[in-house]
Order: C-alpha cells, then sequence, then structure tokens
C-alpha cells in the first residue's frame, strides 16, 4: 500500500475513535482504548464500569478466556473487516447471574467462536449491529434465551450448527437487514416445553403439544436472507426475507464482503429510519459498500 494511502487510513481510523471518545464524553460515558488503556478486550471488560465505551482498533485479538458483559456496556470496533476477536473458552456471555443487565451495544467488528455462542440470559435491551458471527461449526453463534428488546441489524452469520437458537421465552427478538449463511439452520426455537405428567399420552398428541407456537417467543424477521442453510426451525422467515447465494467475494477465505452483482446490495429495509446516512438504502449483511464498492458511512 503507497505511504500516502497508508497514513490517509489511519489517520480516518484515527479520527473516527477520536469523534467516539468525542460523543461517549458528551454522553457521559467513559471511553476506554484497545490496545491503549488495556492491551486485551478482556481487561478493557473486566475493568469497565456500567455505560463504559470500549473502543477496540484494528487487529486481530485472542481472547482465549471469552468476554463476561456488563450492564450497558458498549464494545465498538474499526469495522467487521477491520477488528477482528477470537473468542474461546465460555464465548460471550450477559447474564444476570452479575445483576441487572440492559442496552448492551455490539458493533462494527468480527466474532470468531470457538468453543462457545454469544450467550443472553435475561436481558433487556441488547443491540448487535454491523457485525460477522462466525463458529466453529459445532455451536450456535448466538443464543437468546429469557431476553428482551434484543436487535440484530446489519449482521452477517456463518458456518455453524445454528445461526441463532432460542430455548427459553420470553424472548422479543427482531433481526433486520442481516444474512445467514452456511448454518445448518439459520433460526432455531425449541419446541414447546412439556409440563406435568405425560404418562398415558399418546405419542400423536405429545408431538403436536411440542409443535405447538410459542406463544412466549416473539421474532421480527425484516429484509433479511438466508443461503445455504435450513430457513428456520419452529418460525418463520419475514414477509420480504429471501432465500438467494448473497455472493460474497469469497465466503472460503472468508471474505462476506459483497460482490457488485449481489442480490443482497441495496437490498436492506428501505424504510428512512434505516437509510444509510447519504440518504441510499443498506445492504443485508454487515458490509457497507455499494455496487461500486464505494464505502457507505452508516
Amino acid at each position: 500500500m503507497p505511504v500516502k494511502k497508508f497514513i490517509l487510513l489511519s489517520l480516518v481510523s484515527y479520527s473516527l475513535i477520536l469523534g467516539g471518545q468525542v460523543i461517549a464524553k458528551e454522553q457521559g460515558k467513559r471511553p476506554i482504548i484497545v490496545p491503549g488503556n488495556f492491551k486485551t478486550v478482556e481487561e478493557a471488560v473486566k475493568s469497565a464500569r456500567a455505560g463504559d465505551v470500549i473502543f477496540i482498533r484494528e487487529g486481530i485479538y485472542e481472547e482465549k478466556n471469552g468476554l463476561r458483559l456488563k450492564d450497558k456496556l458498549e464494545l465498538i470496533g474499526e469495522g467487521p473487516d477491520k477488528t477482528k476477536i477470537k473468542v474461546g473458552r465460555q464465548g460471550i456471555v450477559a447474564a444476570t447471574d452479575q445483576g441487572d443487565l440492559s442496552n448492551i451495544i455490539i458493533k462494527n467488528l468480527s466474532l470468531e467462536l470457538e468453543s462457545e455462542s454469544v450467550r443472553l440470559f435475561g436481558v433487556n435491551g441488547f443491540l448487535l449491529q454491523n457485525c460477522v458471527v462466525t463458529s466453529n461449526g459445532i455451536l450456535p453463534c448466538i443464543e437468546v434465551n429469557s431476553s428482551k428488546n434484543v436487535q440484530i441489524l446489519n449482521c452477517t452469520i456463518a458456518n455453524s450448527w445454528t445461526g441463532l437458537s432460542i430455548t427459553y421465552g420470553p424472548v422479543e427478538l427482531t433481526i433486520r437487514n442481516s444474512i445467514f449463511y452456511n448454518n445448518e439452520t439459520g433460526i432455531r426455537v425449541s419446541d414447546s416445553p412439556m409440563s406435568g405428567d405425560t404418562r398415558g399420552i399418546s405419542p400423536e398428541l405429545l408431538e403436536a403439544e411440542r409443535k405447538k407456537p410459542r406463544d412466549d417467543i416473539k421474532i421480527s424477521l425484516f429484509y433479511n436472507d438466508f443461503w445455504n442453510t435450513r430457513d428456520c426451525y419452529n418460525c418463520d422467515k419475514g414477509e420480504f426475507d429471501i432465500s438467494k447465494d448473497p455472493e460474497f467475494i469469497d465466503p472460503k477465505k472468508p471474505d462476506f464482503r459483497l460482490d457488485p452483482g449481489s442480490p443482497c446490495i441495496n437490498a436492506g429495509d428501505p424504510s428512512p429510519r434505516y437509510k444509510a446516512s447519504d440518504g441510499s438504502r443498506k445492504n443485508m449483511g454487515a458490509f457497507p459498500f455499494n455496487d461500486k464498492n464505494k464505502n457507505k458511512i452508516y
């Protein structure tokens, strides 16, 4: 890369982080930089207070012990192709055994899960935005249980046994402008739990009871793509969801940016609320590139 271009990109990256720090301070939040204030993301998370914002610079971070998130914590990277976290052992956990948890944000990064999932238990308010989430193929990328106000926006969820799994309600979940790729199942909702003594009930009636819709699980799907995967188990795709090859540049590498011919370009929710800052319609998936491969600012 030419020196001038490298310096320009470095200055842009620095400006984005500096701007993020200013906004965080204006909102009364404490900004933390990794690396800078801390060498690892795990150290930053352990030291963070409720409401802190952790800015993670470009690089690959190996967090072998996983991450346990805190109330109102934000993790913000420089982009899913720039900030990559390899998560081991306990995965990423947000659970109410640590007290009330609300309004947690993970944004602009890639998560490579090696041993456990991103797991939510009893969270009220969680946003995963502009992220790539992959696993080793034998576990779910994301597990949502007994959590409300959960949003997954413009994410790419790939290479897993299940992209997103739900077992215990109540759950309120919205997924928008996202791509589920090469998962055995895109979204899986467990069968209705059986209560009481089931002895003497015929297998047919038991099976019908298990297949009843889950009143405690509310999933809203808008403008998502399910490809090379069983779309949904015990839930329905959204009216505007599609099943088309997203045509990534190189999914084996993996490079989940969209090829110029991708059907996911300019295919996200057209509502003004979800458009890019330049007024254009967003893509599906984690990467803000249009058909000319120019960056869109979200």
